[in-house]
């Protein structure tokens, strides 16, 4: 039942199977030219919540949201870490989960970190510390099945792999 599809330079969506189209009101960079779709991850839509990752040129992450089906839109941004989300997901309206690419090394590794939202996404706090990030590999899985208990399975280049767990909402990650 939910959508987008990018028109000239535009998104709209919808959230009754194509029947009406809301434009989003900002500018996006992160939508391949190719196959004119957002990058995998940027966006999370369901009952719940509209939200989409927006670059803005600044050192944090723009994010914009509606509670309502697309009638109307807020402005956030994840303001304590900088990078790109390749995870994200919501488990009611004001109880969200993003997991954010904040750097990368050679051979295509990434360490990613949970950031998350207890106000539908209008603040957002990053989970710092000791063991708050993994180093994983492009392609990982990840999956979340409440707010605080998660896993992340990376498989490695020469195949083998681990599993991390949290269940701490990301603050911790250990591996099994």
């Amino acid at each position: 039942q939910y959508g987008y599809r990018i028109l000239q330079q535009k998104v709209y969506v919808t959230c009754d199977f194509g029947k009406d189209w809301s434009e989003i009101p900002a500018t996006f960079t992160n939508v391949y030219p190719s196959n004119r779709e957002f990058l995998s991850e940027s966006y999370y839509m369901d009952n719940n919540k509209l939200i989409f990752e927006y670059s803005n040129g600044e050192h944090f992450i723009g994010l914009i949201y509606s509670d309502d089906n697309g009638a109307t839109w807020q402005e956030t941004a994840i303001t304590d870490t900088s990078g790109y989300i390749i995870y994200m997901k919501f488990f009611d309206k004001e109880n969200g989960i993003a997991m954010v690419c904040y750097g990368n090394e050679l051979g295509q590794r990434e360490y990613i970190r949970a950031t998350i939202t207890h106000d539908g996404g209008k603040t957002w706090i990053t989970q710092k510390g000791e063991n708050a990030s993994v180093r994983i590999n492009r392609g990982a899985e990840i999956e979340f099945t409440s707010m605080q208990d998660g896993t992340i399975e990376n498989i490695s280049y020469d195949g083998s792999k681990t599993v991390y767990v949290t269940q701490d909402s990301g603050l911790t990650w250990n591996a099994e």
